[in-house]
């Protein structure tokens, strides 16, 4: 799984460029928020984070896109679409954070910081809406794409698409039981509607074979 050294130096310089871009960091949990996370392999969160990052500038995603669905939520002070420290949405959110702090893509005679032309605006239309369920949805079919061309992209054996599936399900499980602890300590906002992760459920969507 090793990736082009170019890709590495890029996104070196695009962690550079966002030491200079004021971060406006979710909110941390309150102590009585016990919760002990499973053994995960570390190399699987840095998949999650290269796939959304890469399916970001493949489409050329829009900022506007891309600030609403990092937005936070007013009453919890955390993203209001992921699962506060899931271990699939907060890669998600991070490689979001990071393509909104992109430079500029250095000496091109055409202006352009990414690659794709945008988003269908079908795509873009459900993606800005307010209807949290319309957006949720529109995220997951998104994101699974994405993760889907990642994984697929390394030509998987059966036993390595196996493991992928074990450990995306040890994730999505994980977060589940995130989600219920903050609602039975009385998180309000955007988690009173969730009822499920839009980028776990993409990410166990994305192991599966078509």
């Amino acid at each position: 799984m090793q990736r082009p050294f170019a890709l590495v130096l890029f996104l070196a310089a695009g962690s550079l460029a966002a030491l200079a871009v004021p971060r406006q960091d979710p909110a941390t949990p309150p102590d009585e928020f016990s919760y002990v996370p499973p053994q995960l392999r570390p190399s699987y969160t840095e998949e999650l984070f290269l796939a959304v990052l890469t399916g970001l500038y493949h489409d050329g995603v829009s900022n506007e896109v891309v600030t609403k669905l990092t937005a936070l939520d007013p009453k919890s002070g955390w993203p209001r679409d992921f699962v506060y420290s899931c271990n699939i949405c907060m890669p998600a959110f991070d490689a979001m954070r990071a393509y909104l702090a992109r430079p500029g893509f250095y000496a091109r005679k055409v202006a352009a910081d990414t690659f794709g032309s945008g988003l269908p605006d079908e795509v873009e239309r459900r993606l800005l809406s307010d209807d949290a369920s319309v957006r949720r949805a529109a995220i997951r079919e998104l994101v699974e794409r994405w993760m889907r061309v990642h994984l697929e992209s390394k030509r998987p054996t059966d036993a390595e698409r196996a493991e992928w599936a074990d450990e995306m399900a040890v994730r999505r499980k994980a977060a589940l039981q995130l989600l219920e602890l903050y609602k039975a300590n009385g998180v309000s906002g955007a988690y009173e509607t969730m009822t499920e992760c839009a980028f776990c459920e993409a990410a166990n969507g994305a192991c599966k074979r078509r």
